[in-house]
């Protein structure tokens, strides 16, 4: 995006009464000068998509939240109140790095899908915390007291925890509140866990949360006859804007992890195509976003279908040094003279682990994969299931 065209989207704010590059042109930002008098410099880079499929008004708004943030707070960490935030559920694109240091800061990551990042809610806007709004060198005990905090502070706030039915009957409720970023309370492991227990002991059934969109965070009866209907509320989130990861998810040892009926099922099949176009559309937007940033070559999550079954799948060409991989079912390599080995990633990474590195700073996790030796072709070769 150019210069100009973050400009103009700062002057369409209310407070704002001048735009102009700043006097130290070294530093590449723009001054802004608001009605009071004050002024901030901000980074035209901010105008660059925070995603993939960040629409326009989106754009315009996470700009103007950040004005919004400067203005009250001024232009240093130490002047943002911290003991003030919430949860921010998001999925992990939300997060992505950014070369400005504007992407909202992520203290704990939910699932390997999700993040919890912290915002201030105030009564008519949610403000994002950046990570150029965090305090300098904080660390991973900071982050743990930043969570804490936040989460208590969702508690105080929001008072008991309400929740609705939304036509499906009783065994589809959504949660009410806080009004606006409901998913919130995705970050509270222990009240989740506790509600999940109390409905289980009203039913003998186990329940499941879906976390759909930002206010929409559904629990789920695992038996009710509505999942065809659920789905057709679901699958729509998946490239919304505001959409995280729309699919079942349960609490095993403190930890949320997806829960999906056996694969052999109608229903299974079902949530598995969901959970998979999910893991596609999320894997796209961090390459779309990471590529330009890496040195290594990012390969695409794809899927295919494989028997009766549905598979997820990166390719490690043959002409790579190295490759970096997403967590899939399956690896394909490709040799130069066409031959193609499609082999468990789980025993590639387990019984080969000179050729694999975990790829630091991202999430969902991806593996550096080395150009294997003609030995190591030989193995691969015969773990193949083609």
């Amino acid at each position: 995006m150019s210069r100009e065209d973050m400009m103009r989207i700062l002057r369409l704010h209310p407070r704002v009464v001048d735009v102009r590059p700043s006097e130290d042109n070294n530093l590449g930002l723009i001054t802004v000068l608001f009605d009071d008098g004050t002024s901030s410099g901000i980074n035209p880079e901010m105008a660059n998509p925070l995603t993939a499929d960040e629409s326009e008004e989106d754009r315009i708004a996470r700009i103007h939240r950040t004005l919004d943030v400067m203005k009250a707070n001024g232009k240093t960490s130490d002047q943002l109140s911290l003991q003030d935030v919430v949860p921010l559920v998001r999925s992990a694109d939300y997060f992505a790095p950014r070369p400005d240091n504007a992407a909202p800061s992520v203290v704990a990551w939910l699932t390997d899908f999700i993040g919890l990042g912290l915002a201030i809610d105030e009564p008519d806007l949610l403000r994002i915390i950046n990570d150029s709004q965090m305090p300098e060198q904080h660390d991973h005990f900071d982050d743990l007291q930043f969570q804490s905090q936040a989460i208590e502070n969702l508690r105080t706030m929001a008072g008991n925890m309400t929740f609705s039915e939304i036509g499906l009957g009783p065994d589809v409720l959504v949660l009410d509140n806080p009004d606006g970023n409901e998913a919130a309370w995705f970050a509270d492991v222990k009240t989740m866990e506790s509600l999940l227990f109390h409905l289980w002991t009203q039913t003998d059934t186990y329940w499941v949360v879906i976390p759909a969109r930002r206010s929409q965070l559904f629990l789920v009866n695992s038996e009710t006859d509505q999942w065809d209907a659920l789905l057709d509320l679901l699958t729509p989130a998946i490239d919304a804007h505001d959409g995280i990861h729309p699919v079942p998810h349960l609490i095993v040892d403190d930890h949320w992890v997806v829960k999906l009926p056996p694969r052999d099922t109608e229903l299974g099949m079902k949530l598995r195509m969901l959970e998979l176009q999910a893991q596609h559309r999320l894997h796209s937007a961090i390459q779309s976003v990471m590529q330009e940033h890496s040195e290594v070559f990012l390969a695409t999550f794809e899927v295919r279908g494989l028997n009766d079954d549905v598979i997820s799948t990166a390719i490690v060409a043959e002409t790579m040094d190295e490759t970096s991989v997403p967590s899939t079912d399956m690896l394909v390599f490709a040799r130069e003279d066409n031959t193609i080995y499609l082999v468990p990633s789980d025993k590639v990474l387990n019984e080969f682990p000179h050729l694999v590195r975990e790829h630091p700073n991202f999430h969902p996790p991806r593996w550096i994969i080395a150009r294997p030796s003609d030995e190591d072709y030989t193995k691969l070769s015969a773990l193949s299931i083609m």
